[in-house]
C-alpha cells in the first residue's frame, strides 16, 4: 500500500479524499445484510411451501421442484452480474432496483394463478435476487 500524496499519513487515501469514508469494499452496511436475510428466507420457504404449491395447483412432484430449482439456478447465475453492475452502476442503484423487483416477483408469486406464472414469477424473483 502507498502513502497518500497529502502526507496525512493514512494508506490507501488518495490526495482530496475524505480520510473518513470508508475505502470501497469494506463496510457491507445493513442493508446489504437485511436484503441478504430476506433471500435467504425467501429461499427456505420455497422448500418449504413445495406440498402446498402441489396442494393448490393441479402439478406434480416435478413441477413443484421447478419452482425452487429455477429460483435457485437463475439466483445463484445472477449473483456475478449483480456484483459487476453494482461495480459498474453504483451499488446502492443495484441494491434498491434488486430489491424492488424481488419484491414485485414476490407479490406475482404470492397472486400466481397457474404453475407456469408461478415458475416464471420465481425466475424473475432469483434474478432481483442476485
Amino acid at each position: 500500500m502507498s502513502l497518500a500524496a497529502s502526507g496525512d499519513g493514512q494508506p490507501g487515501n488518495a490526495a482530496g479524499a475524505d480520510p473518513s469514508a470508508a475505502p470501497a469494499g469494506q463496510a457491507v452496511g445493513w442493508p446489504v445484510l437485511a436484503v441478504t436475510f430476506l433471500v435467504i428466507v425467501a429461499t427456505s420457504l420455497a422448500n418449504l411451501t413445495r406440498p402446498a404449491v402441489r396442494a393448490s395447483f393441479p402439478a406434480g412432484f416435478g413441477a413443484a421442484e421447478l419452482v425452487v430449482a429455477a429460483y435457485l439456478l437463475v439466483h445463484a447465475l445472477s449473483l456475478m452480474v449483480g456484483g459487476r453492475l453494482g461495480d459498474s452502476q453504483g451499488c446502492k442503484r443495484v441494491l434498491v432496483t434488486g430489491v424492488a423487483v424481488f419484491t414485485a416477483a414476490a407479490l406475482a408469486c404470492a397472486a400466481a394463478p397457474s404453475i407456469t406464472v408461478l415458475v416464471v414469477a420465481g425466475v424473475i424473483e432469483g434474478l432481483g435476487g442476485g
